[in-house]
């Protein structure tokens, strides 16, 4: 008997169909990882020669000992081409589960090509045997592939950052020893990894005289997970007491960064980032449950939950749906296996509470609202979001890092796990970590994240709860920034999301905003939300866009105005409380798709400089104030913000000076913390506001407005209203050209699709608009011809308030309610029916004037007809 000693080599289990002997058909394996071949027992019947005396013990992976019975010689062919014949000596063995197993004799002596596919077994016959191979689990085998474009040094080895398909989180995987022909030179030898999220580190050798350069999409080698290989695949010829050897331990860990795109920083920068996350690389999460344990200068930081002498609250449990129960079981026990809950025996109990998400499944959520109202509040502030926007002004290079599941490394206090307690149909559980839904978790977080960033030794960081950017003129101070930041993050025991990560990029998105060095817009994401949006049906609806449509207000020019039509729908009844029904006309389909239109090519914000003066330009119609601020940035005007509001009922009443006025000292409210102390222009088309800044006043409203706007050291600079279309937007939509009816010429309202009045001067007021609206169809502004005025008289009669003073007039029928009555009597000499419509008299001698009544359900229409359109009048 001889002995010999040999590293062990694990290899596959990929399967081909032979035929053994006389004709007996199996499947057996093709193991590069077992130096010798072997046969069952049971399989000796079929062999060529008789079973004779071994020479050779075998030894398992784990160092367990096979049982050898003897060897023979058998002849093995394939079912597809039975007339080609191998010869070759075997080990005979006992109870190893395997019919063949064909190791490095075999391999070595025939010297086949192995290609692997996907449940395919067939020979093709050439110079060389080719074993098309399959696994029985139906994976088909896991292609490696280098992570990223790279270089391998001549006559060296090197590790490389290797992208595997088919992985998990993480899992053990064999790679089997390959040398690519399509790169002569380069070897990868037998080894065994371990792979997270997709990404392992390899070894490969180089050993021409030359560089190679290898592509993402170059095959390296194939992998199968180390589960399917049983203890008999990988043997090694030896004496009984020789041991194996263990799989290599000195690899690092895969740098998870690498998945991050770094191909828009230079190569001589890349590096440069790539060893600072190589410092780092103990900060990314590997899991879901790859978490950190927050603490505070070095000290364990633990939640507590203030709620005094409170009694306990406990909630019966609520009946889950029997298609949600196993979703319910996994995220229990997946949160027990994590270390954020365990088992309770709390006098305290909230319910589980199932949320169905946009995409259908189901988040798991916790209803404390209950403990929310015994907690005593914890009131320390969020940023504002438009402060913590300006303060990135200036910067060039951003990074956005966020915590995985920020609440949950925070470890909550002993005493007061008992109180995040929750019931389920699977037992009572609590937390042991900070839960989402605690009144105070975002304040809690929020001051940890504040006390941890104060160590920064610059202004190059900031937070909101668990999002910090990091900000930086340059790739060269952006390092040195980033190393600051991550090494606060390691001295607090915090661990960070690879998934979310933003590393050195010129544009980010953060808080809702695509932030850049040139400025802020709408983020692209919420924007598509916003466009996809279906018209609405109901108030609610409707309140629902227009409260995610609002976080964008200050993109808009002319917010307020633009969405007061949208804004009265949603009333539910008038100012008699009689209920209102709800009417999604033209009008508001219009207003609705030109939000949407608005936000397809917003303005990029540009960032405030405070060493430049600013320019307030005010403007005020009959329904909302606004303007926008602006600043010259090399020769050109950039724009800083928006702002508008809708007028209450009491200012709708304001004459134009005071509309005007107010308009100016609301900018000014809006806007002091930038005007406060620096130089401001206020731009106004209104001669009037120039009488403020020498307190030339008479009205006593506007008097004490201009001393209150003393203190921004106002410069008033006059502007003609054509010279101040910017300001104007907030009275003026963008026009298109607008279609023309092919019949008469006439250019066509984007609104009703009639043709406009060419020949109707330009108005200089909605009342001079309103007021010219009457019964001669050729003389009414913009669209109101016949069309329009049919839609009038279908209208009224179904008006809420107009319909008592209809049936009067039309058919001679009083309200039964008798104050109606009296009302409609008290203004019927103010009205005359004509034609079908209502009309009123305003004014007294020569003032007198004829004004149509329109019904709410067309006073939308006739709105944007006479301040959208082109010809339409602009409001005070």
């Amino acid at each position: 008997m001889w002995a010999q000693s040999a590293s062990v080599k694990v290899g596959s289990q990929s399967k081909v169909s032979f035929v053994v002997g006389n004709g007996h058909k199996t499947t057996r394996i093709l193991d590069s990882g077992a130096e010798v071949s072997f046969i069952d027992v049971s399989l000796t019947l079929h062999a060529d020669s008789p079973v004779v005396p071994a020479t050779l013990a075998l030894s398992a992976a784990r160092g367990s000992g096979l049982k050898v019975l003897g060897e023979t010689t058998i002849s093995l062919s394939h079912p597809n081409n039975p007339e080609k014949k191998f010869l070759h000596t075997l080990l005979v063995t006992a109870d190893t589960g395997y019919n063949l197993v064909l190791g490095q004799d075999f391999l070595k002596l025939k010297d086949p090509v192995v290609q692997y596919h996907y449940r395919e077994d067939r020979l093709v016959v050439a110079d060389l045997p080719v074993f098309h191979c399959w696994y029985d689990d139906g994976r088909k085998p896991m292609r490696v592939a280098p992570l990223r474009r790279t270089k391998v040094t001549k006559r060296s080895h090197a590790l490389l950052w290797v992208d595997v398909d088919g992985v998990g989180e993480e899992e053990t995987v064999i790679l089997h020893q390959n040398f690519p022909r399509t790169h002569p030179g380069l070897a990868v030898p037998d080894q065994i990894v371990t792979v997270r999220a997709g990404v392992a580190t390899i070894e490969v050798l180089n050993v021409l005289q030359q560089d190679l350069r290898l592509g993402t999409e170059f095959l390296l080698t194939f992998a199968e997970p180390a589960s399917r290989v049983a203890s008999v695949t990988a043997v090694t010829a030896v004496t009984a007491n020789v041991t194996t050897s263990t799989p290599p331990q000195n690899l690092p860990p895969p740098l998870l960064f690498l998945k991050v795109d770094l191909s828009h920083i230079l190569p001589e920068v890349r590096g440069k980032y790539e060893s600072l996350f190589r410092e780092h690389n103990d900060l990314w999460s590997r899991s879901r449950f790859d978490i950190g344990e927050l603490r505070l200068n070095g000290q364990p930081y633990e939640v507590q939950i203030p709620t005094g002498d409170a009694p306990s609250i406990r909630w019966n449990q609520d009946r889950v749906p029997y298609h949600q129960r196993d979703h319910v079981k996994k995220e229990i026990k997946a949160m027990e296996e994590g270390g954020v809950i365990r088992k309770s025996s709390s006098p305290w109990a909230a319910p589980v509470v199932l949320v169905k998400k946009l995409d259908g499944t189901t988040r798991f959520c916790l209803d404390f609202h209950k403990l929310n109202q015994a907690t005593k509040r914890d009131l320390f502030p969020l940023p504002r979001i438009q402060e913590t926007l300006d303060h990135l002004a200036g910067a060039q290079v951003f990074s956005v890092l966020d915590y995985t599941s920020g609440f949950f490394q925070l470890k909550m206090h002993e005493a007061d796990a008992e109180k995040t307690a929750f019931v389920t149909p699977f037992g009572l559980y609590e937390f042991t970590r900070m839960p989402f839904g605690l009144v105070n978790a975002p304040s809690i977080f929020q001051r940890v994240m504040t006390l941890l960033l104060a160590g920064l030794t610059r202004d190059i960081a900031l937070v909101y709860i668990d999002d910090i950017i990091v900000f930086s003129r340059s790739h060269k101070e952006h390092l040195r920034d980033l190393r600051e930041v991550l090494g606060l993050v390691r001295q607090a025991n915090l661990k960070l999301k690879l998934e979310k990560a933003q590393i050195a990029l010129r544009e980010v998105e953060y808080l809702g905003h695509s932030v850049s060095f040139r400025g802020i817009r709408p983020s692209r994401k919420n924007v598509e939300k916003i466009l996809e949006w279906e018209s609405p049906k109901d108030r609610k609806e409707l309140r629902s866009f227009l409260y995610l449509y609002s976080y964008y207000r200050h993109f808009v020019a002319g917010f307020a105005r633009l969405t007061h039509p949208l804004h009265e729908l949603l009333k539910p009844a008038d100012k008699e409380g009689r209920p209102l029904p709800f009417q999604w006309g033209e009008a508001a389909e219009a207003i609705f798709t030109e939000l949407k239109r608005r936000l397809t090519t917003p303005l990029i914000l540009a960032f405030p400089d405070m060493s430049r003066p600013f320019t307030v330009k005010p403007d005020a119609c009959k329904v909302s104030v606004g303007g926008l601020l602006t600043q010259e940035v090399n020769g050109k005007e950039v724009v800083i913000a928006y702002t508008s509001r809708a007028l209450s009922a009491a200012e709708r009443n304001y004459s134009p000076v005071e509309r005007e006025a107010l308009g100016l000292i609301y900018c000014c409210r809006q806007w002091w913390h930038y005007l406060i102390g620096g130089r401001t222009y206020a731009v106004t088309d209104h001669k009037p506001n120039l009488a403020m800044e020498d307190r030339k006043v008479t009205n006593e409203k506007v008097r004490n407005w201009a001393l209150e706007l003393q203190e921004f050291g106002l410069r008033y600079v006059h502007k003609s209203g054509k010279a101040h279309t910017d300001a104007d937007a907030l009275s003026r939509m963008p026009q298109k050209p607008l279609p023309v009816c092919v019949d008469s010429g006439v250019p066509l309202c984007r609104h009703c699709n009639q043709p406009a009045d060419g020949n109707t001067e330009i108005r200089t007021s909605m009342g001079a608009v309103m007021a010219s609206i009457h019964r001669q169809a050729e003389a009414v502004p913009l669209q109101a011809n016949k069309t329009f005025l049919d839609r009038v008289r279908e209208e009224l009669p179904k008006d809420l308030v107009l319909g008592d003073h209809y049936r009067y007039f039309a058919k001679g029928i009083m309200p039964t309610d008798k104050r109606q009555a009296r009302q409609v009597l008290l203004e019927k000499s103010a009205f005359e029916f004509r034609g079908g419509l209502l009309y009123r008299f305003k004014g007294r001698g020569i003032e007198k004037r004829e004004q149509l009544v329109v019904p709410r359900a067309c006073q939308s229409t006739v709105l944007m007809m006479g301040h959208d359109h082109s010809l339409g009048g602009h409001a005070g």
